[in-house]
């Protein structure tokens, strides 16, 4: 319903680049452009009659139809009326984009956790709120704030936004990302279930502060036949501290969190550099190529040090034949 919807409303949509809603929207609207699905696109601003060249509507009830996503980009006052609206009009994928919910307050948290139980009990679901949103570059649909990356087989889920548009920016070559904020109602751990589902996924990354569904999380991760990159902050009690006000989460002893990860035979990774490093190196082999690595060095040092590292990500060392050390011989000054 998120990843391949048929019809998308974008309700607080607009042409004005000073507007919240305007980037969402100028990315759905050229980013689809140039799909080969079939994909309508509902703007909802009762203030305007057209937004980007389409019809506008005063709310989702004129639309006068089931809508499969509605991306929601109003003020959080808002936000509830038409969360409901759209429960009312059958929609089953919702996303919020607003913030101002359980990072910001415990009324906040308390909205939240009412529009999530709202969602359950008429079967829709939610991402978000405080999201980025979400792409998915085989159609291509950019439902997000952040610019369409190149087409790709890696599948990125993050828990910041900003933090996801960094790795974004740089280029890396995506299939999908999903951005969850607050994680209300939709966890890190069904998105990884479904991206681990899809062919045309080889390697997920994570940017994590914490969990929502920890033994769901550890049981998706050691069950994968693909291999998942995992960078997780807060691990401080400092960190955990700025995590709590980032997304409204909660702490989650790092200590377990990495013996877990390593238990379930997955990658972490440290920082930002090494999290995008891993995600490009696992992307370009396949479980069997993994275990065929050979280092070939003008000297000793640097080859130790790649053989610890490469230890350290679940990689082994090729043995090399003698016919082919003699013709590395051949090839090279003695």
């Amino acid at each position: 319903m998120f990843f391949n919807p048929s019809s998308i409303a974008i309700v607080g949509a607009t042409d004005d680049p000073r507007k919240f809603g305007h980037e969402v929207t100028k990315n759905v609207v050229s980013s689809l452009k140039h799909s080969s699905q079939q994909v309508e696109i509902f703007p909802v601003n009762p203030k305007k009659h057209k937004v980007m060249g389409l019809k506008s509507y005063n709310n989702l009830s004129s639309i006068n139809r089931p809508i499969d996503l509605v991306i929601i980009l109003v003020p959080k006052k808002a936000v509830r009326s038409v969360v409901e609206e759209a429960i009312s009009n059958k929609t089953k994928g919702i996303i919020i984009v607003t913030a101002g919910f359980g990072e910001y307050s415990e009324e906040g948290k308390k909205e939240e956790q009412y529009l999530a139980k709202l969602a359950k009990e008429n079967g829709a679901r939610i991402i978000g709120p405080n999201c980025v949103g979400i792409i998915n570059t085989n159609i291509p649909l950019n439902a997000s704030f952040i610019i369409t990356p190149p087409k790709g087989k890696i599948a990125i889920i993050s828990q910041s936004g900003s933090m996801a548009a960094a790795i974004v920016y740089g280029g890396i070559p995506l299939g999908y990302f999903a951005n969850i904020g607050n994680q209300a109602d939709v966890s890190e751990t069904e998105i990884l279930e479904y991206f681990l589902s899809l062919d045309d996924v080889s390697v997920v990354g994570m940017y994590l502060e914490t969990l929502k569904d920890p033994l769901g999380f550890y049981h998706a991760l050691k069950t994968s036949s693909k291999p998942v990159v995992v960078f997780k902050t807060g691990r401080t009690d400092q960190g955990a501290k700025s995590a709590s006000s980032h997304t409204g989460s909660i702490a989650t002893s790092h200590v377990a969190f990495t013996a877990a990860i390593k238990q379930a035979h997955q990658h972490i990774a440290n920082d930002e550099i090494e999290f995008v490093g891993k995600l490009k190196a696992l992307s370009t082999f396949t479980p069997q190529e993994q275990m065929r690595i050979a280092i070939i060095t003008n000297a000793g040092g640097p080859a130790v040090a790649l053989s610890d590292l490469l230890a350290e990500c679940g990689f082994s060392l090729t043995e090399i034949s003698e016919t082919t050390k003699q013709e590395i011989r051949e090839s090279f000054p003695p």
